[in-house]
């Protein structure tokens, strides 16, 4: 796109003068106020492509002078939902900022005494109706900010280390500390919700009705603060900002410079803990940069075969079937196909002929009954994918001689008919093979040493025989809770744990919730362990005490699954955390642990919790920086590029290595290139997956979320987790692979949806948990497109030597 010739001004302060003149807006009616906004942002755009900058300029600055005037916030929830809401003004801010840079640097470029080519335009200056400086939409320089902090209308919030903080901050009252290292992008304003403590929360909330938000870093290189703008502007969609978010110029540093009275520190100078020798006593991660497997060069749907193991390699052979075995499978899944199209078909005639009320649980039930076996359907579509692939290559790799008919597939129209599977059953084929069929031979990793205790543990026999079967009433749209509370009910040494007489002696009575929330769920596990006529039970007063303290689920509106598992497994942490653990420190990542627990842990820290250490690497002269953050649940991004992946391909693309700009080098002391990458440092005992399916869909004007549907294959034993561990973690005599006990499924969509669990109890049969209905399930469709949140545990030791 060329720029157009400069024609309207000499400067940005020349150009000030064309803005400025504001049309008068007085007592119309909202509507036309929104109209003419929205006449003027698409005026704006066009000229904007069109590659005249200033007139875009022009246009720009005056939509956003109009929007900060006194007539625009009596009606300001109207006016910009007619807009389009946050998503043009945030649009319209970022071509601001470059418009601004790219003029500035055009102007300045430009002889000063060169007269205009188009002189008819008049540049005569004009009383300016309203004070406004593009620093206030993008930047604000101290000595605005200090002016502002008198008025205390205005919510600043300080990227930096919470040592650094705590050293050295403003004396502001409403001053937020939320630490960089914590921020990542891709997160939500919800997460940024979550990582805050109770008492930083009411100050994060205060974010709406604030005039102003700041963000501040210690310098203009503190590169989180552009990612908390850039979270604030686009993931923050429930919140209306009064003014554009807007960044400290300088940093810290220099109002520290300026203001050093206003400061708790007036001598601080930055922290330079991660680069001092204490916190290097972690062995060097990545010895050599090209270690590290890079995001973009992971191949989705790639196999992953461990070969320094040989019984892994010859396995990768003896897993292969022959033609026959998938010839029958596709069968099977052919007649499925059909039942389960037959089923839609009835379940939708009798939804649309049904007389009951749309409100009433028959309704519902129907619904949901639709909306599961509209999935079932992709996941045979899925399934036919895989079994295709897997007859094609099995096809190829058979003599020449043989011909098959090419398989066909399920088609996705309902009004055709499924497939026929009319191939022949061929008894007896050749395949050759590379190499020979062996006999299994169980692997034992020698590396993992058996621990001796004092005490010998039944509880894994326990787990096995295990039989409980209880469903859980849905009280209006609670099935988010009732499917989380049933996988939680499947972690056994949790359940053990709530379900024990002494278990009241573990809880801390002063905290936040007083320990109702525990003993309601331990009450509710002790009725589920107890066999019913009705074979279920309610959750109502767990429901209403944990809404008592999280006014968000208060309500009998459909919530998120995972928002509510980890605010309720904080909740109980919280409510646990009384045994006092001395540990000796060793590493960085021990004190970063007993950091995070200030030597207070809880069972359910002990069973859920893990850490995950971030390393950065300078490309040039490939010095290590570390930091250590705890986690209850891993969220992995699903790939956009294929429906069908692994939970291998989704735990690669979150552990990849990631190119960093900008970053300081704490050797090199200046901006270096370098690379950021993921490993767990500790493992917990339940290791609890979260698959990101829903999105934000920028097509739209308002943020509307969409869902992704890849099929994800995961294991349901033996998930290897040692590619993803950090060396000292590797080194350590602990199973370094999970079993899956658990699945929360979501069907639906965003705005009407229903959950489900997939429990695996009762010497490892597989169970369906549907509210108040518990049912058999078969193993082959524990894997499917609905799968939300996966539940592993480390391998007992009968199932880790057998893998």
């Amino acid at each position: 796109m060329a720029k157009k010739d400069l024609y309207l001004a000499t400067s940005l302060d020349d150009l000030s003068s064309q803005w400025k003149k504001l049309p008068e807006i007085g007592n119309k009616n909202w509507k036309a106020i929104a109209c003419s906004l929205k006449k003027m942002i698409k005026s704006a755009d066009e000229h904007y492509l069109k590659g005249d900058e200033e007139k875009a300029y022009v246009l720009y600055m005056r939509f956003f002078a109009i929007l900060m005037r006194k007539e625009y916030f009596v009606f300001k929830n109207e006016i910009c939902s007619e807009i389009g809401g946050t998503t043009t003004c945030n649009s319209a801010m970022d071509r601001l900022e470059k418009l601004e840079t790219s003029l500035k640097t055009r102007y300045e470029k430009r002889n000063p005494h060169e007269s205009l080519p188009h002189p008819q335009y008049s540049t005569q200056k004009t009383p300016e109706p309203v004070k406004m400086d593009i620093s206030k939409l993008g930047t604000i320089n101290s000595e605005t900010l200090f002016k502002k902090l008198k008025e205390k209308v205005t919510l600043l919030i300080d990227v930096r280390t919470k040592d650094d903080f705590q050293a050295s901050q403003i004396a502001y009252a409403f001053c937020l500390n939320i630490p960089g290292d914590r921020i990542q992008k891709g997160f939500s304003a919800g997460k940024i919700q979550d990582i805050l403590e109770a008492n930083q929360k009411k100050l994060w909330s205060s974010r709406s009705v604030k005039d102003d938000v700041v963000i501040m870093g210690w310098n203009d290189n503190d590169t989180a603060t552009h990612i908390l703008k850039h979270i604030m502007q686009y993931w923050d969609p429930d919140t209306t900002y009064k003014s554009p978010i807007r960044i400290l110029e300088k940093g810290y540093e220099h109002f520290l410079t300026l203001f050093p009275t206003l400061c708790t520190d007036p001598h601080f100078t930055v922290s330079r803990a991660k680069d001092d020798e204490s916190d290097n006593i972690d062995e060097v991660e990545y010895p050599h940069i090209n270690d590290i497997v890079m995001k973009d060069d992971i191949a989705v749907g790639a196999p992953i075969v461990n070969r320094a193991h040989k019984t892994n390699a010859m396995r990768i052979y003896e897993e292969n079937r022959n033609v026959n075995d998938v010839l029958k499978e596709r069968k099977i899944l052919s007649d499925e196909h059909t039942k389960t199209n037959k089923q839609l078909e009835d379940a939708e005639r009798n939804i649309h002929s049904s007389q009951v009320p749309s409100e009433s649980e028959e309704y519902k039930r129907l619904e949901y009954m639709i909306l599961e076996l509209q999935t079932e359907k992709k996941n045979q579509q899925y399934k036919n994918e895989l079994l295709t692939k897997e007859l094609q290559e099995l096809k190829n790799a058979q003599s020449q001689s043989l011909k098959l008919p090419e398989p066909e597939k399920i088609d996705d129209d309902d009004e055709e008919e499924p497939m026929d599977i009319s191939e022949p059953v061929i008894k007896d084929v050749p395949i050759n093979r590379p190499v020979k069929v062996i006999k299994e031979i169980p692997y034992i990793d020698r590396s993992v040493k058996p621990s001796f205790n004092n005490h010998i543990d039944f509880s894994y026999q326990e787990e096995q025989q295990d039989s409980v079967l209880t469903g859980l009433k849905n009280l209006g749209n609670t099935c988010y809770m009732n499917s989380i509370l049933q996988c939680l009910f499947s972690s056994f040494k949790f359940r053990k744990f709530l379900t024990a007489t002494n278990y009241r002696d573990s809880i801390n009575y002063t905290s936040k919730t007083e320990g109702n929330i525990c003993e309601e769920t331990a009450g509710l596990f002790k009725r589920m362990t107890m066999m019913t006529e009705s074979n279920y039970v309610e959750c109502s007063q767990l429901k209403s005490n944990f809404g008592t303290y999280q006014k968000m689920f208060r309500g009998r509106d459909q919530q998120d699954a995972h928002e509510f598992l980890t605010i309720f497994i904080d909740c109980l942490h919280l409510e646990l955390n009384t045994l006092t653990i001395s540990r000796p420190i060793n590493s960085a990542s021990e004190k970063c642990w007993n950091e995070f627990t200030k030597s207070k842990e809880s069972r359910v820290l002990q069973l859920f919790y893990g850490q995950i250490k971030s390393t950065v690497k300078c490309k040039t002269c490939e010095k290590e920086s570390a930091t250590y953050e705890t986690f209850s649940n891993l969220s992995l991004e699903l790939p956009m590029q294929s429906n069908i992946c692994s939970l291998f391909d989704c735990l690669s693309m979150y552990f990849g290595g990631e190119k960093i700009s900008g970053w300081i080098c704490p050797n090199c002391k200046q901006k270096r290139e370098a690379i950021k990458k993921l490993d767990i440092s500790r493992l917990p005992e339940f290791l609890v997956i979260h698959l990101k399916r829903f999105f934000v869909n920028t097509e739209y004007m308002s943020n509307v979320y969409k869902k992704k549907e890849n099929y994800v294959k995961f294991p349901l034993d033996n998930l290897d987790i040692s590619p993803h561990l950090t060396r000292s973690e590797l080194m350590k005599s602990t199973p370094k692979a999970y079993e899956l006990y658990a699945v929360c499924n979501h069907y639906g969509t965003m705005e009407s949806g229903h959950y489900t669990a997939f429990c695996r109890r009762n010497t490892n049969k597989w169970y369906k948990c549907d509210d108040s209905s518990v049912s058999p399930l078969e193993q082959k469709n524990v894997v499917s497109c609905a799968a939300y949140i996966l539940f592993y545990k480390k391998c007992g030791p009968v199932n880790y030597i057998k893998n």
